[in-house]
């Protein structure tokens, strides 16, 4: 995640576009942190459309980025997902969290 977040912000101070595509742009669990490193363009499966924009909609900037920073403050993989998991689960309880890959 530190190297996606160092991409993204070589790409945003250059003006040049980031899009994440495949399974991780669907995951609530990593949408928060892409959302809060500056990523705003995402390609995903149509089947996780839905649970994005509801995570999206319950949301704010400055929300994702505050949990982007705690998150990568973490330093373990387990760390971030458990934090990641108990913060989706408080805020957003009915979301569905599909991503078992992460």
């Amino acid at each position: 995640m530190r190297l996606i977040e160092r991409v993204v912000q070589a790409c945003n101070g250059h003006g040049k576009p980031v899009t994440v595509c495949g399974e991780m742009a669907g995951w609530p669990r990593c949408f928060l942190m892409l959302l809060g490193m500056g990523v705003r363009r995402l390609s995903m499966s149509p089947a996780f459309v839905p649970t994005i924009k509801e995570v999206a909609r319950h949301t704010t900037l400055e929300v994702a980025r505050d949990i982007t920073r705690r998150a990568l403050a973490l330093h373990t993989a387990g760390a971030v997902r458990g934090f990641l998991t108990r913060t989706v689960r408080e805020v957003w309880p009915n979301v569905t969290l599909v991503d078992t890959g992460m």
